[in-house]
């Protein structure tokens, strides 16, 4: 009797282990799969980001253009009339 008993408390101190290794693994699996969830929200906002950026400096840049484009127009205007002098 106290054999057997010995044998289940053998037994089932094997299984606690067992279930906190399969626990220890579970959570590595579930902080794997968050991380690259996260990295992969992190990936959108970045290109996101990008986007913007560019869409940014595009729009200086057109507009830096218009403006070069009126003052070019401007001097032109200027330039015109007294090429009847000339």
């Amino acid at each position: 009797m106290a054999e057997q008993m010995d044998d289940t408390k053998e037994e089932n101190e094997k299984a606690k282990k067992e279930d906190k290794l399969a626990n220890e693994r579970l959570d590595k699996l579930l902080k794997t799969q968050v991380l690259m969830d996260f990295s992969s929200e992190e990936n959108k906002l970045d290109k996101i980001q990008k986007s913007l950026e560019l869409k940014a400096e595009e729009t200086k840049l057109l507009a830096t253009l218009n403006l070069l484009q009126e003052t070019y127009n401007f001097n032109l205007s200027y330039a015109i009339p007294y090429q009847n002098y000339i």
